[in-house]
């Protein structure tokens, strides 16, 4: 009976492993991580609509994601954005930015397998390309701080992060997110997938008073070694140099 206990106690805790990996939001950071040794990529297409320098824009986006393991605390980030915005007649296209970071895991307290508590810092460099209003900027610094707690059927994120482009005002970011599992109820050692709903609010500020607050809500599923996600992200108040109308983001993870 203890080895039968054990054995459910231990299928669990992989389960619960397993599909944490992915339960992070579209649009902000979180403070999951792989482990050593492992890689945990994420593949994401981007349709948006905005405003800059009084012209409208349709864009085109695709971001590749790339997070290695060096030991359970530890991570090395990578993703690089291209752009293509030919569909608002000026032909421009090229990559966006690229941006490269370090990302420490402060604490883990786990409550039970399949719940947790944690805390990351990330520190690194964004590199602009030459697209858009990033063509021309020098490469700057970005710092941030992320927490993730998964309590049974909830999932909630909390973020803030500092970036200091080139002249620009310093940024500061201020972003949560909720999760909520809707299939299956609890998880077991058969369950091959789970449905998520997400909300996102997605804020951010500059030291000269710039402010922009947006709202995210999307869908994820997760199986064992993959998942897929949607997610639409619009504004609700913006006073800020680029005025968006909305971004639609369909994604792809591979999980380790």
């Amino acid at each position: 009976m203890k080895f039968a206990r054990a054995s459910v106690f231990l299928l669990l805790s992989l389960t619960g492993t397993i599909f944490s990996f992915a339960q992070e939001p579209t649009y902000m950071d979180a403070a999951t991580h792989p482990g050593a040794g492992q890689l945990y990529a994420r593949a994401l297409v981007t349709v948006s609509e905005y405003e800059e320098a009084s012209e409208n824009i349709d864009a085109l986006s695709a971001t590749l994601k790339l997070v290695y393991g060096i030991q359970s605390n530890l991570a090395l980030l990578g993703d690089v954005t291209y752009a293509d915005l030919s569909a608002s007649g000026n032909d421009e296209s090229g990559v966006l930015a690229s941006t490269f970071q370090v990302k420490y895991r402060l604490f883990k307290r786990d409550f039970s397998p399949l719940n947790t508590w944690m805390a990351s810092a990330f520190a690194g460099l964004t590199v602009p390309g030459d697209v858009g209003m990033m063509d021309g900027l020098d490469p700057y610094p970005r710092l941030s701080l992320a927490t993730t707690a998964i309590l049974t059927r909830h999932g909630l994120n909390g973020e803030l992060e500092w970036e200091a482009c080139d002249d620009d005002p310093q940024r500061f970011n201020v972003n949560g997110s909720y999760l909520f599992r809707i299939k299956p109820v609890d998880y077991s050692v058969t369950t091959q997938g789970a449905w998520y709903l997400m909300l996102e609010s997605l804020n951010q500020f500059t030291d000269e008073g710039d402010s922009r607050f947006d709202m995210a809500g999307g869908i994820l599923y997760e199986a064992r070694r993959w998942a897929c996600e949607a997610s639409l992200r619009f504004p609700v108040a913006q006073d800020w140099q680029r005025e968006d109308d909305y971004q639609l983001t369909i994604g792809f993870r591979f999980l380790p």
